[in-house]
This record gives structure tokens, C-alpha cells and sequence, in this order.
């Protein structure tokens, strides 16, 4: 991801720890890249404003494993109050979604005018609470997947007028065939993926960095945070077959080797963590989370990889 890129060029060259946050986070995509970039040692605060998209996101970072990784329900104006500093923030923001027209038929009925003009004027709103959150000399990466300038190379323009901020340019390979502003007499350097010329579906991005007097972060209240279930263990590791994997992930108890210790037991599969049971010598009993159980009868009889592993 373009992401990935962003991070590796513009992160501390010395590896020390950074405090991360990515805004409008869910389904958590971006948030799990950002764990794997981040140096290590380093926290990264997952926040999604939308208490159902924050119950998917809170599921995927547990999935991944969370180590350094707080998942909170809060508004950007909420976090800005907490006092809370970053050294990098990812404002992918919520946007008409233009970008999405080839993959989703829906975001094309539902695309107007009328919703462009909300957007531009929410995504301010978010990147002036985002920006009080952003430690001098910190990163801000703006991102939209829609491709009108008002959301995207306007927006940028007005952050440069408003606030003290740097445009940084990103080391890019023509053949990713990337497209630069498209909005009249502005020329800083922002990234533009459109489908049909750039692969993958749409994107804008623009990474500036903060300047500026340091400040005093105000005391305020805490994140709503929402803790993910622990599905990782320090302790013994069972690796079950592809069979008794669809048992787990459906919810169902497991019969262990007879030599495995009792109590929480981690399972995995393919050396992948899956969750954790609980060996009372006859059976484990499964702790993986209700909500997140396997429904479908139609589970292939055999494993068929999709990914290639080592």
C-alpha cells in the first residue's frame, strides 16, 4: 500500500517509538499496516466515531494481535479534549467515495453534489480537531478515495492557509503511474490513484508536516476505549488441522493431544494464532468470541490455499 511508503520515507530514520493515531480507522485496513510500519516500541491509537464500524474494527485489530494498540469510540473533537499528543496521524476521512465507483454500483446512486459539499466541510472539521492533537514536527497524512478537488487538493490548500503546515513530497516509481493535482495553479505534491491508470482502485493522499511554537497539551477526559478480547496467549501453542481450525471458528469444543497442559491454551493453524480454548483434560472448551463465530454450513471438506506461505 502507498501507505507503507508514506510511512518508510517520512517516520524518524533512528527507530525510536512514535505515538500513532489513525483518526476514522475502521474496518482497520490501514491500522494494521501502520502496526507492522511503526517502529518498534511504538503505540498506535485505532479510533472509529461510528460505534457499529468501531465493533468491526475492534474485531479486526483483536484478529491481528494488538500489542501497542488501543481501539477507541470517540470523536475527533472528543480526542482533541483528552489532551492526548501524536507524532503521527492518519486522517483518512470520510469522503463522497468516488473512487469506489468501479468496485460498488451503490456509491454511484448515492453520489450528489449536495454530499460533496458536506464532506469538504466535515473533513475540515476533522483535520482542525486532528491538528491540536499533532506534536510539533509531526506527521499528518490526509487521505480521501474520492477524486474531486473540493475533498482533496482544496481541502490541502486551506490546511497550508490555516494552520502552520509543510507539504512533503513522497519518492514515487513512474510505473505506479500516479497523478499529481489536478486543481489550477496548485502545484504542491499530492498522490492521486485513479483506476485505469494507476492500479488498484481510488485514492488521494498529501503528507504534511507540523510546525509551529511548542504548547502545553489541557487536561481533559479520557478515550472511550474499546478493548479487544485477548485472543493471544504467553504459554502453550496447539496446532490444530484444517478440520478441527473450521470446528474452533465455528464455535464448537476441541479434543487436544493427550500430553497438552491444562488451562488457556492458544491454538493455531498453519503457525497462524487463531484464539485461545480453555483444556480441562477431556475437551477444551472454546473461548473464541460469540459474535464473531463462523454461521455458514458451506465450509469446504478440504483446505484450499488462497495465500501463499512459508
Amino acid at each position: 500500500m502507498f501507505l507503507d511508503e508514506v510511512l518508510q520515507q517520512h517516520l524518524p530514520t533512528d527507530g525510536r517509538p512514535v505515538a500513532a493515531l489513525d483518526l476514522c480507522a475502521a474496518p482497520g485496513g490501514k491500522s494494521t499496516l501502520m502496526l507492522s510500519a511503526l517502529p518498534e516500541g511504538s503505540t498506535l491509537c485505532s479510533n472509529e466515531p461510528v460505534r457499529q464500524r468501531a465493533s468491526v474494527l475492534r474485531e479486526n485489530i483483536a484478529k491481528w494481535g494488538y500489542a501497542g494498540c488501543t481501539v477507541a469510540n470517540s470523536y475527533p473533537k472528543d480526542i482533541r479534549k483528552t489532551g492526548q499528543r501524536f507524532d503521527v496521524i492518519l486522517c483518512d476521512v470520510p469522503c463522497s467515495g468516488e473512487g469506489m465507483f468501479r468496485k460498488d454500483e451503490a456509491t454511484i446512486r448515492e453520489w450528489n453534489l449536495k454530499n460533496v459539499e458536506k464532506c469538504w466541510q466535515l473533513q475540515r472539521d476533522i483535520v482542525s480537531n486532528a491538528w491540536e492533537c499533532l506534536n510539533d514536527g509531526g506527521l499528518l497524512i490526509y487521505s480521501t478515495c474520492t477524486f474531486n478537488t473540493k475533498e482533496n487538493e482544496e481541502n490541502i490548500r486551506w490546511i497550508l492557509e490555516e494552520f502552520d503546515a509543510e507539504v512533503l513530497p513522497v519518492d514515487v516509481k513512474p510505473e505506479w503511474h500516479i497523478t499529481g493535482s489536478l486543481l489550477p495553479g496548485f502545484t504542491a505534491p499530492v498522490y492521486r490513484f485513479i483506476p485505469g491508470i494507476s492500479r488498484g482502485e481510488g485514492l488521494f493522499m498529501c503528507v504534511l508536516r507540523k510546525g509551529g511554537e511548542k504548547s502545553v497539551p489541557p487536561k481533559g477526559k479520557s478515550l472511550t476505549a474499546l478493548e479487544p478480547p485477548c485472543l493471544h496467549v504467553s504459554g502453550p501453542l496447539v496446532e490444530l488441522t484444517y478440520s478441527q481450525a473450521m470446528a474452533y471458528l465455528r464455535g464448537e469444543a476441541l479434543t487436544l493431544p493427550p500430553d497438552t497442559p491444562r488451562g488457556i491454551v492458544e491454538v493455531t493453524f498453519m503457525g497462524h494464532p487463531l484464539g485461545t480454548v480453555k483444556n480441562i483434560g477431556t475437551r477444551a472448551n472454546n473461548l473464541y468470541p460469540k459474535e464473531w463465530r463462523i454461521k455458514t454450513t458451506h465450509i469446504p471438506t478440504d483446505y484450499e490455499a488462497i495465500l501463499g506461505h512459508t
